[in-house]
């Protein structure tokens, strides 16, 4: 009992050393195990919390990626539908026979 109350006067970060380096032969009563025991799993819980956020963070931010990568490709879609629209229409304007009154004026009509 003398020595659980050792022990649980240790941060946890000594205690935490204990556990990844001792070969546990030491000659602990049952008390001072059970004492490692539950810091063990208050170590692993605290982990395992945190490596589940972790990848809970990491799947949103893929989703997020994917999300922005389809985005980006329906507006690339869409522009690269524009230029070849604006292409047409340069090409059809450079091809049409201008009017008496269009080279008159020396602009083009539209008409609409």
């Amino acid at each position: 009992m003398d020595q659980k109350s050792n022990m649980s006067f240790l941060s946890d970060k000594s205690i935490l050393e204990y556990l990844m380096t001792s070969d546990f032969e030491e000659g602990l009563t049952p008390t001072e195990f059970k004492f490692l025991l539950s810091k063990f799993r208050s170590f692993y819980r605290n982990t395992s919390s945190i490596n589940t956020r972790i990848m809970q963070d990491i799947e949103t931010l893929n989703n997020e990626k994917k999300e922005i990568l389809l985005s980006k490709e329906e507006s690339e879609k869409k522009l690269n539908l524009d230029i070849e629209i604006l292409r047409n229409e340069i090409l059809s304007l450079k091809n049409k026979k201008l009017s008496f009154k269009e080279r008159w004026f020396g602009k083009l009509i539209f008409k609409d």
